[in-house]
């Protein structure tokens, strides 16, 4: 998936209040190679009480996040969804979003894998960890990515200059946006079509995207697991079928997966 350059973006006035409303009042529309500057202490204020910029207190995971630390945690997706996030709980539902649970109230809250000021899983944290202190919405099938004006808890605009691209290079988010493949799907989903179909065939569905351990167990011919790349592409073809099978994608073909 590509990252768009400002001049490329065609956002209407409802769209950009909707960007701001996620991301903060006040923020930049960035391309890959404009700059910012950030440097972080380690101080662990964004893994707390992230009610105020991007949703960070109900953390948004895509399937590959899923994948990825449920197998740090030696767990089924199944497991992981009951336990860190409200997939079980929650009802049917017509978004694509899940997010993790943060431990505590709405007014002291925390990720449930940081331990004293270290992250249990910091080599497979979730994209919008390695984002940060970016955001990021999408312009058709391209990613936009956001700075906010300013964090109240962290040293934005501060310290040492980043070039966009080279930030996300930086924290291997060039890496995650190649197999956050699902917002293909996203993108080319006829809504209407979908919202319209019966509630076991949309809960397949949401369960071969995010809970693909309750589908299937994937193995490779000498026995082996899949690989979470193999499974994440595995993953997208089987939902693609599943939407081509009911007539709920607007076109037929698969969109480049690549990252910029």
């Amino acid at each position: 998936m590509k990252i768009a350059e400002p001049k490329e973006m065609n956002f209407d006035d409802k769209e950009l209040r909707e960007i701001k409303a996620t991301c903060g009042s006040g923020c930049k529309l960035l391309g890959p190679n404009d700059t910012f500057e950030f440097t972080c202490s380690r101080c662990t204020r964004c893994c707390k009480n992230r009610s105020d910029y991007h949703r960070f207190d109900k953390m948004i995971l895509v399937p590959y996040d899923i994948i990825r630390i449920s197998r740090r945690l030696k767990m089924t997706t199944t497991d992981f969804l009951s336990q860190y996030t409200d997939f079980e709980a929650r009802p049917l539902t017509q978004s694509m979003e899940i997010a993790l649970k943060f431990k505590g109230n709405e007014y002291d809250n925390k990720c449930p894998f940081l331990e004293g000021d270290q992250c249990r899983i910091y080599d497979d944290r979730p994209m919008g960890c390695r984002l940060y202190p970016l955001g990021r919405a999408f312009e058709g099938d391209k990613y936009v990515i956001v700075l906010p004006e300013s964090h109240d808890d962290c040293a934005l605009g501060t310290g040492q200059e980043w070039i966009v691209h080279d930030w996300l290079d930086s924290q291997d988010l060039l890496h995650y946006f190649k197999y956050d493949r699902p917002w293909h799907l996203s993108h080319r989903l006829d809504r209407d079509k979908f919202n319209k179909l019966p509630p076991q065939e949309r809960d397949t569905f949401f369960r071969c995207l995010y809970d693909i351990d309750s589908i299937v167990t994937f193995k490779e011919k000498d026995n082996k697991p899949m690989s979470v790349e193999e499974t994440i592409s595995t993953i997208y073809m089987l939902c693609e079928k599943i939407l081509k099978m009911h007539g709920c994608l607007k076109d037929s073909g698969i969109a480049d997966s690549g990252g910029d």
